[in-house]
């Protein structure tokens, strides 16, 4: 069942329209991570070790990927573009809570992810013509020739 909302007004609403694209996404998401801290701080939510944190949160984010799936499943229909986004956003959410959770553990993770894809190029990597992933240079599906060159 869809939950969206109109988008204008939410923007209107947290004053980022008028912001060009990149602004106005990353003012979005930090926004998006500091509501995730700060729900698991007015929910008092615990952490425990790094593998206990995310054996117990496995299932929350497990759900949010099934209803992202669902939504984007529907008949072409019944499709509703702002409720997959929300959906995905939801995914986003417990994700990024799955990262506050584990702590320093998490920052270090999303430190070593950021670094990891900051140093992709295109000397090093390639955008799958199919799928779009980003992959590195001579691995599976690379579009390498023999001489290892690009094609």
């Amino acid at each position: 069942m869809p939950k969206s909302t109109d988008p204008s007004s939410t923007l209107e609403q947290t004053g980022l329209i008028g912001q060009p694209d990149r602004e106005r996404f990353v003012n979005t998401a930090a926004r998006l991570a500091a509501e995730v801290y700060d729900f698991h701080e007015r929910w008092a939510l615990e952490s425990g070790t790094p593998l206990e944190v995310i054996i117990k949160r496995t299932p929350m984010l497990d759900e949010e990927v099934r209803e992202l799936k669902e939504e984007i499943e529907r008949p072409v229909s019944e499709f509703d573009e702002a409720a997959m986004a929300e959906e995905a956003a939801d995914v986003l959410f417990v994700a990024l809570g799955h990262m506050e959770q584990l702590g320093t553990v998490g920052l270090n993770g999303m430190n070593a992810v950021t670094a990891k894809n900051v140093a992709k190029t295109t000397k090093s990597h390639f955008k799958h013509p199919v799928s779009g992933k980003v992959t590195r240079i001579g691995r599976k599906d690379s579009p390498q020739t023999e001489s290892g060159a690009l094609s």
